[in-house]
């Protein structure tokens, strides 16, 4: 009788290892046409986006250069440029705004102790210095 068992259990565990193999095998193969899919759809929308956004950036540039000859036709000044199409006055900007920051730290770090400070900038339980 135990024979018997042994052998029901052996065959039980290799149908179970068949059935097994069989499901990673047919999970594997949709898997895999699943990435080929993904993969070819990300191209296309890659390709489409970035077809519409050229073409949507031409159509902006055309636009703006109607309005500006309109504008010129009409006898309206010309407005001066704006600083984000302006390469060059966006690192002068970054550059004034980095001269502010370090001209604010430095009139913090310089700032006498005993000069007033707004109650709203004040932290809660400051220990000031008794400099004279």
């Amino acid at each position: 009788m135990t024979t018997g068992l042994a052998v029901a259990a052996l065959v039980i565990a290799v149908v179970a290892a068949l059935v097994a193999t069989i499901a990673l095998v047919r999970t594997r193969a949709r898997l895999a046409v699943v990435e080929r899919r993904l993969h070819a759809l990300d191209g296309e929308l890659h390709d489409d986006v970035r077809r519409a956004l050229e073409q949507t950036r031409d159509e902006a540039r055309a636009a703006g250069r109607e309005a500006r000859r309109a504008a010129r036709a009409a006898g309206v000044p010309e407005d001066p440029p704006r600083m984000p199409f302006e390469p060059v006055s966006a690192r002068l900007v970054r550059v004034a705004a980095f001269g502010a920051g370090v001209r604010r730290a430095a009139r913090r770090f310089t700032r006498d102790d005993r000069s007033r400070v707004p109650s709203s900038r004040v932290a809660p339980n400051r220990i000031t210095s008794g400099r004279g």
